[in-house]
């Protein structure tokens, strides 16, 4: 089993970024097909749907491990008063391909 780091950042203007910290080929790559934003028009208790996809290889169980963060002027932190989950992991089976990653924004 392989576990993989994924870095979202959300910024004030509530676009999301995502960078995969690490991916591995014989595991697969893992990707954010489409961006994770708010529905609109948003509400304080929306949810963000963040669908995490993997290409090429699909061999065996991988753990892709995410978080939260937010900017604030020149500091990075994790948005924990604006999610209820910031930070938790996906798990994909061997020849899954997508998992989808709730982001419940905090009211």
């Amino acid at each position: 089993m392989r576990s993989y780091n994924v870095l979202v950042s959300v910024l004030k203007s509530n676009n999301i970024f995502v960078s995969v910290l690490k991916s591995d080929n014989a595991n697969g790559l893992f990707y954010f097909p489409q961006p994770c934003q708010p529905p609109s028009p948003s509400t304080e208790a929306a949810t963000i749907t963040c669908t995490v996809a993997r290409q090429r290889g699909d061999d065996g169980q991988v753990i892709v491990t995410w978080s939260v963060y937010q900017l604030i002027g020149s500091q990075v932190t994790l948005a924990t008063q604006d999610f209820v989950e910031y930070t938790g992991q996906v798990v994909f089976a061997a020849g899954e391909r997508t998992k989808v990653i709730l982001l419940n924004i905090a009211i």
